[in-house]
Formats: C-alpha cells, sequence, structure tokens
C-alpha cells in the first residue's frame, strides 16, 4: 500500500542554487562552498510517485547530512509528471518507489534496479532487470504470472513510462530503482487505490466507508502497510547511499 495515514503528507523541494562566497578582503574564493555546490550538482534528480516514498527517502537523505538533494513527487501514474516544468535539463532521473513483484523469486523489501548504477559498497543486495509499467493495478497472482511471463520483467509499476520518454526526448540518464510490497503470488486489492487521493494521502471518509463494509479489510491494510514500510526502508538506504557514491 502506498499510504496509510496523515503522517504522509508534507513536501519538501529543494532546487540546487549555485552560490559562490567571497572573502573581500583576499579577494579569495570560499573553496569549501565551491566544493559543496560541485557535489549538489552531481546529485540526480529523484522522483517519487507518491508522498510516502518522498518522505522515507527524504527523511534517510537529511540523516545522512544531504540537505540539497531534490525529491519531488509525480503522483499515481504519473499524472502530475506535466507540473513539473522546472526539472533540470542536465541531470540525471532517477525515478524511485514501491512496485509489484512479476518474478515469483522476489520477497517483499527486495530492491529492483533498472539500469546503470553502482552498489559495490552498498550494504544490500539487489536484483538488475526490467522493471514493466503498467496502465493499471496489476492486482491478482494470476494477472502478474502473464505479464511476467510476456515481458520477462521482474517487477510492475505505474509512472516510468511517462518518465521514461521525458529523459529520453531530453537526452537525460534515466534510472528505476524499485522496493518490493507485494510477491508475485499475493493479490493486491484493487479498492486500495480507492482510499488514497492521486498523491497517496488517505481518504478518510472512503476508508471508513470501505471498513465498515468489509470489516475483513483491516487486516489486509495492516499487513500490507507493515510490508510498505520495510520495502521503503530498504528502498530509501540503496538510493541513499548510491547518491553518496556518485557525490563522493
Amino acid at each position: 500500500m502506498r499510504a496509510r495515514n496523515n503522517e504522509y503528507s508534507w513536501c519538501l523541494k529543494s532546487p540546487s542554487l549555485t552560490l559562490t562566497f567571497s572573502d573581500h578582503k583576499h579577494g579569495r574564493e570560499d573553496q569549501s562552498a565551491l566544493l559543496s555546490n560541485s557535489m549538489a550538482d552531481a546529485s540526480p534528480i529523484i522522483l517519487t510517485a507518491v508522498r510516502m516514498e518522498q518522505k522515507a527517502i527524504q527523511q534517510t537523505l537529511l540523516q545522512r547530512g544531504l540537505k540539497n538533494v531534490r525529491v519531488e513527487c509525480l503522483g499515481i501514474g504519473a499524472k502530475h509528471f506535466s507540473k513539473l516544468s522546472d526539472l533540470p535539463s542536465n541531470r540525471e532521473v532517477w525515478l524511485c518507489g514501491l512496485a509489484g513483484a512479476l518474478d515469483p523469486r522476489l520477497a517483499v523489501a527486495d530492491v529492483v534496479v533498472d539500469g546503470e548504477l553502482s552498489t559495490a559498497n552498498s550494504r544490500r543486495e539487489v536484483w538488475r532487470g526490467k522493471i514493466v509499467c503498467a496502465s493499471e493495478i496489476v492486482s491478482s497472482p494470476e494477472k502478474k504470472a502473464e505479464l511476467f511471463i510476456r515481458t520477462n520483467a521482474l517487477a510492475v509499476d505505474m509512472e516510468s513510462d511517462a518518465v521514461r520518454a521525458w529523459t529520453g526526448d531530453h537526452g537525460l540518464q534515466f534510472l528505476h530503482i524499485r522496493a518490493i510490497s507485494d510477491r508475485a503470488d499475493e493479490t493486491l486489492d484493487p479498492r486500495v487505490l480507492g482510499l488514497v487521493d492521486e498523491m497517496g494521502n488517505p481518504k478518510p471518509l472512503s476508508l471508513a466507508k470501505a471498513l465498515a463494509g468489509s470489516p475483513t479489510l483491516m487486516p489486509y491494510l495492516v499487513k500490507l502497510g507493515k510490508n510498505s514500510k520495510l520495502a521503503l526502508a530498504n528502498l530509501a538506504d540503496v538510493v541513499v547511499e548510491s547518491v553518496l557514491q556518485k557525490r563522493s
């Protein structure tokens, strides 16, 4: 599940600014400022589908002392991607978030990387392979199995086609990183998408109505929430470690 409660409802934007500080007395530029800005310029633009993914990555970035990495939220299905008109056209773009597994070997919280990424110093192993984009939720084990056979992809998302097309049009490097929130043999209840808005924020009235009509939905949501929390922790670790390696 991509959102559980209102704590995942804020957004932090940190566009990189190039600043040069001068020592007027001696006529020397502050070398530490130049180094800091050089490192910032090497950072990718990180995109997520929903707020909880965005917040998990932002929190881990801040914990590791990275305060000027831009993390933007696109909305489910990248519905708000067109509103991000100020994205730099000279930076790598990383799409990061949760995904459903297609390959039966993948477990919850496994991280899948589609693209060129150095993980030589990473604390976590990652799977490497294709992540396919679907226009709607792939909910059942049968549909996941059919898509796996047809595409040989490891996992499925709902945003990458739009981002991949934009980066291709602008000649930018695209990297796709996902953590598994539901296994290939697990059913993802399609009602989940109706319980959140386009940014993944919960809709209290819809949630209350759904639970009133189907009390058994609660244990399912609790399990999905726990799986998402585990997956987000691994995702954020891999993403932030990769940013640190790129800036070193």
